[in-house]
């Protein structure tokens, strides 16, 4: 017996919560069954979108389920059928004479698969006049609509024009004299016979199959649809909210129709009419289109296709289909090679988790899943995670309603939404994309080895995915969940604000690259090269366990230097070719040493920047450097004299100036260098990897100034408390900026200009370039070709694709991506490329490098990309 278990119940909670807040999340209901039973139903929204009054969505409100009413015309045939009062051979002109007189299309456009019509603006139809065509030589028969190879078409493929048969078939005027006739007569379209896309028999194409089919069961039963339907389906199952009619119990609990604003990506109701809706003006019943119903009524038809799949229906209820027909004809595949691949050139773009043997069509109004669908969250899982299993039968409707049924697993679904345009992209990477990252997240949350993280997407369009796992404090479940939210010390992502604030400066004429640092600040006057650093150390190499680095630090005495004969510049600082150095990994002065005499040390009020640049002259006579300025690449204090400098042209502190002109502008409200009140309720506390077992207890000793009133300098490189909701705000406007999609009422922080040529163009040289390398090399294998890069933005770039070999090559960031991490495990990227970024904000330690972190977000970045459609 298959039943959802309690954790089941509040993953899929949470992930329905979690979408709710994103004001790009329509109003929806899920509901799932078992052949024993309802397991689990849920909705969020309102009736009517954005008007509480309307009512909350639940399982019972109505909606109009577009293409899922074939599944149930289908169904009405086939029992026909199975009284003997239908048949298979039927040619369909016996019922409806018009289809004695049939013609096939010579000029159809090459096919096109549906995810291309998600914004209803089809490639330009053939005009009437231009089309060529001749009489069909085969007869067209009752097995061909239920097949979908009668050469009926819906017009995707712009031999007509979408929006107008939408007006003249559905949605149009209905004549109460001959209701069916004047739907034929919207199909010829003015020819001189029914337009098929091919000879009946042949192919496969989607199109007005259902709805004719349903024109046939009128003629042979003498009944409108909605009588019979009533008779020996509704009412035998219990379907009380089912119906061709918005009659007043369907109408009370009715869905609006919403709309999509292509300018923000936000919904809006949609009030033009599509299908009929007074009761009294409708006389055509269509069969592949226009039922009502409920998911609560949905469902109880899957679950009757469950327990007649799995002999467990109840002794007192009669089936509506016998088990043969449900498993030789429903379930069962029927299109040839060549029609097969027709169904596949529509679906494959959409239908990604497809497993082996494609996809098929039976005579139930449904595709057919001819393999499990799989879902590969990480290539060093020993399994996939499984979904659907092979023999599943699924479809979709119109207004983005979706249902399966997985006789092997014995669960079926429904996902009812009311949302136009059709195809939703959002919908789809609700339904499939963030299923997947879900599962993995809530799987990698039970893992007592996984500290609590946020893992938080973004495109131009706005927020696609948020999830966190973990409590606020480890192991404290009184401090509430990680959400996106919740606030991270994101260090070193500090570095990017305080680079694009220069860069504003910049761009404004008061600061120039070109600039001495010691302009700013007269300590950079006297810099010193060391003459006895160490031969480069990747951070990779650390040991794991313990923030010191793995070779004893000389003693200050023993230091060799020189002067140095280059000028330090702005330049030099934005590039990290200013040969300012942290002492990680270079054992020229102790780790924590370092730490304590520069980010940690008690600031003096009178003169903290004076107080930090002592803690980085460590007793030396000048600046310490590991090079000369502008001739390599190290890593180190540059962002922290950056913001120094930004302070010194602006006369402000860092922290008024990017409130100013960069977080207030775009609504940044939970990030700060100052712990205020509304901070810290929110910050997550860091934790400490145990060496000894590898889980993680808090850590309490104190890393940065927690106490607002004892904060004098603010360290550009390494102090900003952020939101992942707040750093996501800033990747997601940069990706507006170099996409040219801005939203009019939006100020850009930099300029596009800036943006390509400075954050997102290389600045090093080969030898540069190198050491980046150096340092980075042993931690990402990922980058195909090209190496990586540093450029004006506080960010590495990757030259080449990232890319995963699992199964074959599956990309992921592309070339001219940029990135970068923080001491704590957290990071980031932006994609210009795919137009996607993402951050994964964690408060760990040891310091970065953890490698299950690392793992941790490569496979949520695989996820991510893989759950990726194309608008």
């Amino acid at each position: 017996m298959v039943h959802l278990s309690a954790e089941g119940k509040q993953t899929l909670n949470a992930v329905i919560e979690g979408v709710a807040q994103d004001p790009s999340t329509p109003p929806f209901v899920f509901a799932a069954t078992t052949a024993d039973g309802e397991i689990y139903s849920r909705g969020m929204g309102f009736n009517r979108v954005g008007d509480s009054e309307s009512g909350l969505v639940d399982i019972d409100s109505v909606f109009w389920i577009c293409s899922q009413s074939k599944m149930i015309t289908h169904l009405a045939a086939l029992q026909l059928i199975e009284a003997g009062k239908l048949s298979l051979n039927d040619p369909v002109s016996k019922y409806l004479p018009e289809f004695n007189n049939l013609i096939v299309i010579e000029n159809f456009p090459p096919p096109v698969d549906i995810s291309t019509a998600a914004d209803m603006t089809p490639v330009p139809p053939l005009a009437i006049e231009d089309l060529k065509y001749h009489p069909a030589t085969n007869t067209m028969t009752v097995e061909h609509l239920l097949t979908y190879t009668s050469g009926l078409f819906y017009p995707f493929d712009a031999v007509l024009d979408w929006n107008q048969d939408i007006d003249n078939a559905y949605s149009a005027p209905q004549d109460a004299t001959d209701p069916a006739a004047g739907f034929l007569k919207v199909i010829k379209n003015g020819l001189p016979g029914i337009p098929l896309k091919f000879e009946p028999g042949t192919d496969w194409t989607y199109g007005y199959s259902s709805d004719i089919l349903g024109f046939v069961i009128e003629k042979v039963t003498r009944k409108s649809l909605e009588v019979y339907m009533k008779e020996c389906i509704f009412d035998p199952l219990g379907m009380t909210r089912t119906s061709f009619y918005q009659s007043p119990n369907i109408k009370d609990k009715k869905i609006g129709i919403s709309y999509r604003r292509r300018d923000d990506g936000l919904f809006q109701p949609w009030d033009h009419r599509i299908y009929e809706d007074d009761p009294d003006k409708v006389f055509a019943l269509y069969g592949g289109a226009n039922i009502l119903t409920s998911s609560r009524d949905y469902l109880t038809l899957l679950r009757h296709y469950l327990q007649i799949h799995s002999n467990t229906l109840p002794p007192d209820v009669k089936p509506v289909i016998s088990r043969d027909t449900l498993i030789s004809k429903i379930f069962q595949p029927a299109l040839s090679p060549q029609g097969k691949k027709s169904l596949e050139t529509m679906l494959g773009p959409i239908v990604a988790n497809m497993g082996t043997g494609g996809i098929q069509w039976g005579y139930g109004g449904m595709a057919l899943a001819m393999g499990d669908w799989v879902v590969e969250p990480d290539p060093s899982m020993a399994a996939k995670m499984k979904l659907r299993k092979d023999g599943s039968a699924f479809w979709s409707g119109f207004l983005n309603t979706t249902h399966f049924i997985d006789p092997s697993t014995g669960v079926a679904a429904v996902f009812q939404a009311q949302l136009l345009p059709p195809l939703d992209p959002v919908i789809l990477r609700t339904a499939d994309g963030q299923q997947a990252l879900n599962a993995f997240i809530d799987g990698a949350g039970q893992d007592p080895s996984t500290p609590p993280f946020v893992f938080a997407a973004t495109t131009a369009d706005g927020e696609i995915y948020s999830r966190g796992t973990g409590f606020n404090r480890v192991g404290d479940s009184a401090s509430g969940l990680v959400d996106i939210d919740s606030v991270f010390w994101i260090c070193s992502q500090s570095k990017m604000v305080t680079h694009l604030a220069a860069l504003q400066l910049i761009e404004a004429g008061k600061l120039l690259l070109e600039d001495p640092v010691s302009k700013y600040l007269p300590e950079f006057e006297n810099l010193i090269v060391i003459d006895s650093f160490s031969s480069p150390v990747g951070i990779s190499t650390e040991r794991e366990g313990s923030p010191t680095p793995s070779v004893p630090p000389p003693v200050l005495e023993s230091v060799k230097y020189h002067p140095a004969t280059n000028v330090m510049t702005v330049e030099h600082l934005m590039t990290f070719t200013s040969g300012i150095s942290y002492s990680s990994g270079e054992t020229v002065v102790d780790w924590d040493k370092d730490i304590e005499n520069t980010y940690t040390a008690p600031q003096d009020e009178a003169d903290p920047v004076g107080g930090f640049i002592k803690g980085i002259k460590k007793g030396l006579p000048g600046i310490p450097l590991k090079f000369e300025p502008g001739t390599d690449w190290a890593y180190g204090y540059s962002s922290d004299i950056l913001g120094f400098v930004i302070e010194k042209a602006t006369g402000q502190s860092l922290e008024i100036y990017m409130k100013e002109n960069i977080f207030n502008p775009l609504g940044m409200k939970h990030t700060s260098f100052y712990l205020s009140p509304h901070i810290k309720e929110k910050k997550v506390g860091m934790s400490y990897r145990r060496p000894n077992d590898g889980q993680f207890q808090p850590w309490d000793h104190r890393f940065y100034e927690e106490d607002p009133d004892k904060l004098f300098a603010f360290y550009g490189g390494a102090y900003l408390l952020a939101s992942a909701r707040d750093y996501l705000a800033l990747l997601r406007h940069l990706l507006q900026l170099h996409s040219n999609s801005l939203p009019p009422n939006v100020k850009p922080i930099v300029s596009r200009d800036t943006l390509i040529t400075k954050v997102f163009a290389p600045a090093l040289s080969p030898q540069s370039q190198k050491s980046i390398e150096d340092m980075l090399g042993p931690v990402f294998d990922y980058i195909e070709t090209g190496g990586i890069q540093w450029g004006y933005g506080g960010t590495a770039l990757a030259l080449g694709d990232w890319m995963v070999e699992s199964e074959g090559t599956k990309k992921l960031r592309k070339a001219g991506s940029a990135f970068w991490f923080g001491f704590l495990n957290t990071s980031h990227f932006i994609d210009p490329s795919t137009g996607v970024a993402a951050v994964l904000q964690v408060q760990t330690l040891p310091p970065w490098p953890d490698q299950s972190i690392l793992r941790i977000g490569s496979a949520l970045e695989r996820l991510l990309y893989q759950g990726l459609v194309d608008e």
